[in-house]
């Protein structure tokens, strides 16, 4: 990904972090740059820029007000992505790949068994948490079911947690929204390659390998958080 798409993302981040925190005192400066980012990256008359108006009318940063800002940075830092993937496919793409899914799929791809190579890092994933699950939960399960328990929005119940807590609502919808792509990842990537005969460019198997990665490197994210040994 081209260097000023980093430093983007980066200060997305860290406009987010902002706001999940409610900081009021920096309200002024999230207005200011996520104006500037709306207009540079999705244009005066995109219906992200237009609802971003509509709520910055008033002067004071509220719970509800933090919401709805990180959920339009979310939605500028998805664009971002999709376009760093794109520029990833014609240059160092594998530079975005995280290490268990090079190891286990770069060389499938490069012999040109694309679907293979995704389908083999589904598994990685699948692997880590079905043993952690285990190991840690007494119990033993696969694929969609083993994603929708491990990332169970119950702290009592869940083995990982995708943000630092489940009582407020911003931690109650990243703990679900990670629960339904891996969910879906399991379901919508990974079922049709093995329950029929799907054939993939290289380009598609390049973005799901991308996908992959990113989910591979939140569960580095999530075990660190939750003190969990391998």
């Amino acid at each position: 990904m081209e260097e000023n798409l980093k430093l983007l993302i980066d200060r997305i981040d860290s406009l987010t972090y902002l706001c999940d925190n409610d900081k009021h005192y920096a309200y002024d400066k999230i207005k200011f740059e996520l104006d500037a980012l709306l207009i540079s990256v999705l244009g005066k008359d995109s219906s992200e820029y237009l609802y971003f108006i509509s709520i910055c009318k008033s002067s004071r940063l509220d719970s509800e007000k933090a919401h709805l800002l990180r959920g339009i940075l979310g939605a500028v830092r998805n664009k971002l992505l999709i376009e760093g993937i794109k520029i990833s496919t014609t240059s160092n793409w594998d530079e975005l790949l995280h290490p268990i899914i090079y190891k286990t799929s770069y060389k499938k791809l490069n012999d040109g068994y694309y679907a293979e190579s995704v389908e083999a890092a589904i598994k990685e994933i699948n692997v880590r948490i079905k043993n952690l699950y285990k190991k840690y939960k007494s119990k033993e399960l696969d694929g969609a079911d083993l994603f929708a328990n491990a990332f169970n929005s119950d702290k009592d119940k869940t083995l990982l947690m995708a943000g630092t807590d489940l009582e407020s609502q911003s931690g109650k919808d990243e703990q679900e929204g990670y629960r339904l792509l891996f969910m879906g990842l399991w379901k919508g990537i990974r079922n049709p390659k093995a329950h029929a005969n799907t054939s993939l460019t290289k380009e598609q198997a390049i973005e799901r390998l991308i996908f992959t990665s990113m989910l591979m490197n939140k569960l580095d994210e999530c075990i660190r958080n939750a003190g969990l040994i391998e």
